[in-house]
């Protein structure tokens, strides 16, 4: 099969060409933005005080709600189905930490796929703030109530020093779990004191 590539078939479809270019000059416009943007967000997170911790997010998260005990973040600026929501309360018993968690898990009806619902207890978060803490940990693509695909990371933590337990979740279409997973995982690792 020969072909034969004319500079008629480029003056024939001036539009046609111009708008490819175009696109393809708007997507690497928004890979480099894309790239730039975590840079971005560690060197200059927003600052949330919640109880005696500071959590370090990025700046288009939004407060949806907040009492005393609970925080919500979403998205506002886009249609992403995602939030991220983090819990705070008093250690008022000596628990297994993997046992609670798996409690927490069941409470929101989740079933795990078999290659994503591994808790571990990672050592990597076991500095800043949650240095001396139990810590139980778990993401990965689910069903929950059954039927809804999403895309889950949680984590649980007994800050024995200061007597406070700490329940983070992100919650998302599994898509979106992508997109905003790195950015919760930063925000967890990097919980620091006030």
């Amino acid at each position: 099969m020969q072909t034969n590539l004319s500079s008629e078939l480029f003056t024939q479809h001036p539009i046609a060409w111009t708008l490819i270019l175009s696109f393809l000059i708007g997507l690497m416009y928004a890979m480099r933005a894309i790239k730039k943007e975590k840079d971005v967000f560690i060197e200059n997170p927003t600052l949330v005080e919640f109880g005696p911790y500071i959590l370090k997010t990025p700046g288009w998260w939004s407060i949806t709600s907040t009492t005393d005990s609970s925080i919500r973040f979403e998205r506002t600026d886009t249609r992403y189905d995602w939030y991220a929501e983090f819990f705070l309360s008093d250690l008022t018993h000596e628990s297994d930490v993997i046992e609670e968690f798996k409690e927490e898990i069941h409470k929101r009806s989740l079933l795990f796929d078999e290659d994503a619902g591994v808790i571990h207890q990672p050592l990597s978060m076991k500095k800043e703030a949650l240095e001396h803490s139990d810590i139980a940990r778990v993401e990965g693509t689910a069903t929950q109530n059954g039927i809804e695909r999403v895309y889950f990371d949680a984590m649980l933590a007994f800050d024995r020093d200061l007597n406070k337990r700490i329940w983070a979740e992100s919650k998302s279409s599994v898509l979106n779990g992508l997109v905003e997973g790195p950015y919760f995982e930063y925000v967890i690792q990097n919980l620091k004191r006030i």
